[in-house]
């Protein structure tokens, strides 16, 4: 639902988080990404087309709040000065806001706007996450340094974190090979040069550190170096990584179709498995908060 005045509000009582940002920093992606839905939001690649407070209830236990964009240049300032009215009457005086998303684009430094914004709501008492957005569009070995170029302008506090929002989720973004060489050094020499060399365990802990644990390694026909640098680095990855579920699979000769089809098979099972008791981990801390 969207609203402009308050009367238009959602008068049912439930927690509300808010999401506040530049134009087209994207905001109604971030909504999208958190739900892991893709046209739940309504996206735009037009900066400045959310004008109204849209509401998301989400499963009838808190809302999302999209809140119109600041800092877009190509509109009148009767415009801005609407919207400015309509964000200040909404934050100043909403009993069931209870946590607000500052959204900031990764690749630039935040704004006067941004800082502002960021001072207005400390200012409040309100509790505010910081979460920089499009981290698709640069190499995660640049994440600190611009992470460090975000928390010197907002001049974050140490203990605050900052969140990190990806528009194409799912989609991994190549590292830069001393980014990868760095992650690997715990567990194999970099200078290994059988198989795949250290690439291989280095792409393994790569795909674990981007939370995503379920990972084939195929074994190619005849190379037997790459069989002692695939199966060999597995049991340590686990060992630092306690959430790897890694089955090899071999194609040579003497492997069976059946073989490769169950090694899959038992993959696949024990994913499943990993996600329900995940699921079920969420909804007790879920009651565990409520109860307390």
């Amino acid at each position: 639902m969207s609203a402009i005045n308050r009367s238009q509000y959602p008068a049912d009582g439930i927690p509300e988080i808010a999401l506040v940002g530049r134009s087209n920093v994207g905001k109604s992606s971030t909504v999208n990404t958190l739900l892991n839905r893709r046209n739940f939001a309504r996206t735009s690649q037009t900066p400045g087309k959310t004008r109204t407070i849209n509401f998301y209830l989400i499963n009838k236990e808190f809302f999302f709040v999209d809140l119109p964009g600041y800092g877009y240049a190509k509109i009148a300032k009767s415009e801005k000065d609407k919207w400015g009215v309509i964000m200040e009457r909404y934050l100043q005086d909403r009993p069931e806001l209870c946590a607000i998303f500052l959204l900031v684009d990764i690749r630039h430094e935040p704004t006067n706007d941004d800082v502002m914004m960021y001072e207005w709501i400390k200012h409040f008492g309100y509790n505010c996450v910081v979460i920089a957005t499009k981290a698709d569009k640069i190499s995660r070995g640049q994440y600190q340094k611009h992470f460090n170029i975000i928390r010197k302008k907002l001049q974050l506090e140490k203990d605050e974190k900052i969140a990190l929002a990806n528009s194409k989720k799912g989609y991994l973004q190549p590292c830069d090979i001393w980014h990868l060489e760095d992650k690997v050094k715990d567990v194999l020499s970099i200078g290994n040069q059988t198989g795949e060399g250290w690439f291989l365990t280095a792409e393994m802990i790569e795909y674990m550190e981007n939370d995503i644990p379920n990972i084939i390694c195929v074994q190619p026909f005849a190379c037997l170096p790459n069989h002692v640098v695939g199966k060999g680095v597995i049991k340590t990855i686990r060992q630092k990584y306690p959430e790897a579920n890694i089955s090899p699979v071999d194609y040579d000769p003497g492997a069976s179709e059946t073989n490769q089809a169950n090694r899959i098979k038992l993959l696949m099972t024990v994913a499943k498995d990993n996600l329900k008791r995940q699921e079920n981990e969420k909804k007790a801390l879920h009651f565990i908060s409520l109860w307390y």
